[in-house]
């Protein structure tokens, strides 16, 4: 029957896109740098590389970490929103990092920041699990490296603490630090470690025995059979996900129904904002456009 027929086409087309995603990933693999999240995250399962990265990024003398948890999702709560750590590891003092490499350039600054402010607040719900008190809270760092420049400054880093504003040199010692690295950045001093990581996470130079063993474990990243598969699946989920998305995403003719639908997909696939946007084919600036119009509508109602 035409039916029958109509539904083997589907059949067919569908699995020969996803032969051509397959191919496709299977190339992009090959070429993958530390400037891609996944990448990114098992060269940080490398115990010795993560305290190098961390002691450069943060100036810490920091000796020994536990264990590395490389893209983890952290949910407090069941209904509650959740997040996916790049890299999320304690020290032997119990002070928390939480590492991401960031390449969206058309991510607003605030959307940045209060990512940053949920980050941290994760975090701190994880320390507090456990039952210590207050005064009981270890140090955090949230660090993001930023293949672009998220506040147009030319600074290549830009340090957040909690400032008093009647008073700047009174901040609110509570142990939250906000790090926030641009790897094409000229402005600043950094030590000469910081410096050579971020030239390499910029532009792939190798000057120095830090981005030496970088290169090294970019190289056996890309090798890695295990690695390969799961970067494979996760793409193949992604792909997957993009098509339904986009059939999906015709259909959000309006503003409600785009910010519904974007929310929609962030809790079923567990994706950011940034990549559920990327999936429905839309920028920032009409989501946040459509999002400003609901927002209001509701003030208004």
């Amino acid at each position: 029957s035409s039916a029958h027929m109509e539904e083997e086409l589907s059949m067919k087309e569908q699995n020969y896109k996803k032969s051509v995603d397959r191919e496709r990933m299977e190339k992009e693999y090959e070429t993958l740098g530390i400037r891609d999240r996944f990448i990114f995250s098992k060269v940080m399962t490398d115990k010795n590389l993560c305290i190098q990265v961390l002691r450069c990024l943060t100036g810490n003398d920091i000796e020994d970490i536990g264990d590395i948890t490389a893209e983890k999702y952290f949910q407090i709560t069941n209904d509650g929103k959740g997040v996916r750590y790049d890299v999320y590891v304690e020290d032997a003092d119990d002070n928390a990092y939480d590492a991401e490499m960031q390449n969206y350039t058309y991510q607003a600054k605030k959307e940045l920041m209060l990512r940053n402010r949920y980050y941290q607040s994760i975090i701190d719900n994880r320390m507090m699990e456990s039952g210590m008190e207050y005064q009981e809270l270890k140090d955090s760092y949230v660090i993001f490296i930023c293949t672009f420049d998220p506040f147009g400054k030319g600074r290549r880093r830009y340090t957040f603490f909690n400032v008093c504003e009647e008073d700047k040199e009174l901040y609110a010692d509570d142990g939250r630090t906000i790090l926030i690295f641009n790897t094409g950045g000229c402005l600043g001093d950094l030590s000469e470690d910081a410096k050579e990581f971020l030239d390499y996470v910029e532009n792939g130079t190798v000057s120095g025995s830090l981005s030496e063993a970088l290169e090294e474990a970019v190289k056996y990243a890309r090798h890695n059979k295990e690695w390969r598969s799961e970067y494979m699946m996760n793409m193949a989920n992604y792909w997957d996900a993009k098509r339904e998305g986009r059939a999906e995403g015709m259909e959000c003719g309006n503003a409600t129904s785009l910010v519904n639908y974007v929310a929609k997909c962030m809790n079923k696939h567990n994706f950011s904002l940034e990549e559920t946007l990327d999936m429905l084919g839309e920028t920032m600036e009409d989501y946040l456009k459509a999002k400003s119009i609901v927002e209001q509508d509701e003030v208004t109602v």
